[in-house]
C-alpha cells in the first residue's frame, strides 16, 4: 500500500477532501510508526485525528504533533502534561508561544 499511497502529497492531495481523511483515518492507526508518522505531519491531518495520534506509545510521534504550527489548543494542553519531558516541555513552549501572538497590541 505504501508504494501506491504518498504521504508527501503528491497523490493525496488530489483525492477529494472526503478521501483524504479516509484514507488518514485509516493509516493513523498503522502498526508500523513511520505511517503514523507520515499521517501526523501531512498538511490536511483533521484535528480528530491529530487528537487521536497525540495519545500514541511513541513519544517521537507526539512530539512531532506538538510541533505543528495549526495544533488545537486543547492537544497542546493535554500534551502539556505527557510523561515525556521533550513533548510536555515542546507542548508548553508552543502553548506559550501561541499566547504571546494572541496578546493584543497596546
Amino acid at each position: 500500500m505504501k508504494l501506491i499511497f504518498n504521504f508527501d502529497g503528491e497523490l493525496i492531495n488530489e483525492f477529494p477532501k472526503k478521501l483524504q481523511e479516509r484514507y488518514l483515518e485509516y493509516f493513523s492507526g498503522d502498526e508500523d510508526w513511520s505511517v503514523r508518522y507520515d499521517v501526523a505531519k501531512h498538511s490536511n491531518t483533521p484535528a480528530h485525528i491529530l487528537d487521536k495520534l497525540s495519545g500514541d506509545e511513541d513519544w517521537w510521534l507526539r512530539r512531532l504533533i506538538v510541533a505543528r504550527s495549526n495544533i488545537p489548543v486543547h492537544i497542546l494542553e493535554k500534551l502539556s502534561e505527557d510523561e515525556n519531558v521533550y513533548v510536555r516541555e515542546s507542548a508548553k513552549a508552543n502553548l506559550e508561544k501561541r499566547k504571546a501572538i494572541d496578546k493584543p497590541l497596546e
